[in-house]
């Protein structure tokens, strides 16, 4: 997997994942990330055309790093420490760029843990990493085998009041919603079919953003963002 720019490069490293080699465009960027990349992957000096090449674009801002990609699969429960954890579960999001945003949001506005389905789009693809600029590095992510199941298991575990995010009808407005004590576990749907009626059927209170009535809804990044902020503990 690979990671592009400076800063993306170094929360991979800072996020513990294992570097393998870290490609640079001109000596004075040598210089500044030898400063913190490990020195047992290699550090190399290419050109920007060879380095587009490589990768078959050219949107690496004259840094690329490469590392070995973790098993997504097992739920980090370890790292689910604080009092009152937020957990997000995301289902059936297609689009690697609202994926990668979506991980930022959880990152910036305090998720404890990203919970993704197997069927939407890869978060660790350049497009995702680019998106979230790496922040999911730092993150607790996992796409757990079945998503519902995985929704379950956070119930069980830390009894976590859980909140459906949907359009309109009888749900309750987010400005009226009291975020309740303890955990809370926010599930988030599709971008075109929402969440599905097994999730649905597993929360505790169904929550809307109210809009206006010639917009139908907002896409999961922004809805994230905005969910995330008016649900913190």
């Amino acid at each position: 997997m690979f990671a592009e720019s400076e800063l993306a490069a170094r929360r991979l490293v800072e996020g513990g994942l294992t570097p393998v080699a870290c490609a640079v465009t001109s000596p004075s960027r040598a210089e500044r990330v030898a400063t913190w990349w490990p020195p047992a992957a290699p550090l190399l000096l290419v050109s920007r055309p060879i380095l587009a090449e490589v990768l078959g674009y050219d949107l690496h801002r004259g840094c690329v790093a490469a590392a070995r990609r973790p098993d997504l699969r097992a739920v980090p429960w370890e790292r689910v420490a604080a009092r009152a954890p937020t957990v997000v579960a995301g289902e059936g999001l297609a689009d690697p760029a609202n994926v990668g945003a979506l991980v930022r949001s959880c990152a910036a506005l305090g998720a404890d843990l990203l919970l993704l389905d197997r069927r939407g789009a890869d978060p660790l693809t350049p497009r995702a990493v680019r998106a979230a600029m790496g922040t999911g590095f730092g993150l607790a992510l996992a796409v757990p085998p079945d998503l519902t199941d995985a929704v379950r298991e956070v119930q069980r575990r830390l009894g976590a009041r859980t909140v459906a995010a949907v359009v309109g009808g009888a749900a309750t407005p987010l400005r009226d919603y009291r975020r309740p004590p303890g955990a809370l576990l926010l599930l988030l749907g599709n971008e075109g079919a929402g969440l599905s009626p097994e999730l649905i059927a597993l929360a505790d209170d169904a929550v809307t953003i109210p809009m206006a009535a010639d917009v139908d809804s907002l896409n999961v990044a922004a809805a994230s963002a905005v969910f995330l902020h008016a649900l913190r503990p």
